[in-house]
């Protein structure tokens, strides 16, 4: 390694999150409430990516990375698709093992 370059860092963890999300629904005209009514009910979600942060408050995934060294010769870490889901939202975490 040349003087530049640092250890390679560890990967991210690999984690699926179960997550509740809001939800609506746009009309294009005046509905009765009681037909509202039968339209609430929480929206599941599940989203997968790299774990990059946990901290404050909430949970930061990230679908792709890339870290190979002829494409970032300091080892950086690149990532893309970034998602943040509030700690407040999650349901379960389930870590994931990859190769």
């Amino acid at each position: 390694m040349s003087a530049k370059q640092t250890k390679k860092p560890k990967s991210p963890e690999l984690v699926l999150i179960e997550w509740v999300d809001c939800h609506g629904h746009s009309y294009n005209q005046w509905r009765n409430l009681d037909e509202l009514k039968e339209r609430c009910e929480e929206l599941h979600i599940r989203s997968a990516g790299f774990l990059i942060e946990g901290k404050k408050g909430c949970k930061l995934i990230v679908p792709h990375i890339y870290n190979e060294e002829k494409m970032s010769p300091d080892w950086s870490i690149q990532g893309q698709g970034n998602f943040v889901i509030p700690n407040s939202a999650i349901r379960k975490i389930t870590r994931l093992k990859y190769k």
